[in-house]
């Protein structure tokens, strides 16, 4: 079996080392440490490893506390500290600003962080159901591993508790959520979830996306509300808007602006947000992000939360000559991200703030705020 030296963490919760100058990716490792492995996975320039024998664990290492830890494909760093994986949180997020966005270190500001507990804090997620367990899918499978007997640790303890009594359902996805009166809702039976964040209420759609992270969700909006300088009638333009996460919390600051979102359901949800929680100077479109003119957000704070995929180049290209004061960019991916802040650099924006808010602890997900302001 070859053995190897895991050297740097990676994307994905892998850590990467090398054999032969290929790099190899092994998962549920750390820096430091010497491995035993098999090759699980071969291309030409680089391989994936599983370990056979750890020959030299890394002082970081410990017993995961779940059973199903390295099964289950929820986790990816229970086998760590927590200290230890916001460390490669950290260096993930900045080797790839440095590596793809090709930022030199100095043009960085100093990337801050921000964390909650690591177990209980998700206050909804999509299970699976085989029919007979369920669960969530096994590591690069759709195979249903079953919850351990006393639940996801992840997962708020209510939540637990309501899957414990649960006989399996059919074949397929269950959505589940904790509400903010404390009731667990799942589908098909429920379809509204309410949510309060920040003196805020919230309501969505059980099957659609909301912030996860119970703990910090509203330390996100406090970022954004600060970056925004939000003051009484200050303009602002928030893409991919959702069910008004953001922009509802700005416009109850006193801020005037829009919102927009290419899914009809969550704008018609962020218009009944603005309603209940009485915003005015606030609309909501039911528009996709490419369709939107540079006119649209000139002299604006534009906030955007896109997808995995991050922004497409026609709308970085309107951003760029929108002539908008200030971006604030929330990203779940830190390789989009930095492609991201690469054309902002390049259109003349300063990269003026940065945080990484880790509101998936425990898994592979980095999630990132960042300001950036026009020249």
């Amino acid at each position: 079996m070859p053995i190897v030296t895991i050297v740097k963490p990676a994307a994905g919760g892998l850590g990467l080392g090398f054999l032969d100058g290929r790099a190899v990716f092994v998962p549920s490792s750390d820096v430091g440490e010497t491995l035993e492995i098999e090759l699980v996975e071969e291309h030409a320039d680089y391989a994936r490893g599983a370990i056979t024998r750890i020959i030299a664990p890394s002082d970081n290492r410990f017993d995961p506390e779940c059973p199903n830890f390295g099964t289950c494909g929820g986790c990816d760093y229970l086998h760590i500290t927590y200290e230890a994986e916001i460390a490669h949180k950290k260096t993930i997020a900045l080797d790839c600003l440095r590596r793809l966005g090709r930022f030199a270190p100095e043009a960085l500001p100093v990337l801050e962080v921000e964390h909650g507990p690591r177990a209980g804090y998700r206050s909804h997620a999509e299970l699976a159901s085989d029919g007979v367990s369920l669960g969530f899918f096994a590591r690069r499978s759709h195979r249903t591993v079953p919850l351990p007997p006393d639940g996801c640790r992840l997962l708020a303890e209510p939540i637990n508790r309501a899957l414990a009594s649960l006989a399996p359902p059919p074949p397929g996805a269950l959505k589940i959520a904790l509400d903010a009166e404390g009731y667990v809702r799942r589908a098909p039976f429920d379809s509204v979830v309410r949510e309060h964040e920040n003196g805020i209420c919230y309501r969505r759609s059980l099957q659609g996306f909301f912030q996860a992270n119970r703990h910090l969700r509203g330390r996100m909006i406090e970022i954004v509300r600060t970056h925004a300088h939000a003051v009484p009638e200050a303009p602002f333009a928030d893409v991919y808007c959702g069910v008004g996460f953001f922009s509802v919390a700005l416009a109850r600051a006193g801020m005037r602006g829009e919102g927009f979102d290419g899914d009809a359901e969550a704008v018609r949800w962020a218009r009944a947000n603005a309603s209940d929680n009485e915003c005015a100077g606030i609309e909501f479109f039911s528009r996709s992000a490419d369709s939107i003119a540079p006119a649209a957000l000139s002299g604006r704070t534009v906030i955007v939360d896109p997808p995995r995929a991050g922004l497409s180049k026609r709308f970085r290209r309107t951003l760029a000559a929108s002539g908008a004061p200030r971006i604030i960019y929330v990203s779940c991916d830190p390789a989009t991200f930095a492609r991201d802040a690469s054309a902002f650099a390049a259109a003349g924006f300063r990269f003026a703030a940065h945080t990484l808010i880790d509101m998936f602890p425990a898994t592979a997900h980095i999630e990132q705020i960042a300001l950036f302001e026009s020249a």
